[in-house]
């Protein structure tokens, strides 16, 4: 076992490992959900609604940018 974790010190993490547990969750849960959707729908229909929300998130950020 860690020598830090056996003296009661804690273990911190940057922001920077923090967003790339959080980044590789959401990509393990994205497969899990494709896995998941493909068994109830068609390979086009999910496939166009990942572009739609794709656009959509989009059009969210970048709607500053767009509107000029």
């Amino acid at each position: 076992m860690n020598k830090a974790l056996l003296s009661g010190q804690r273990l911190w993490i940057s922001r920077q490992e923090a967003a790339l547990l959080v980044i590789t969750v959401i990509w393990g849960s994205a497969f899990l959900l494709i896995r998941m959707a493909m068994g109830h729908s068609g390979p086009m229909f999910f496939v166009g609604m990942r572009f739609i929300l794709a656009a959509a998130l989009a059009m969210l950020i970048f709607r500053k940018t767009c509107g000029e």
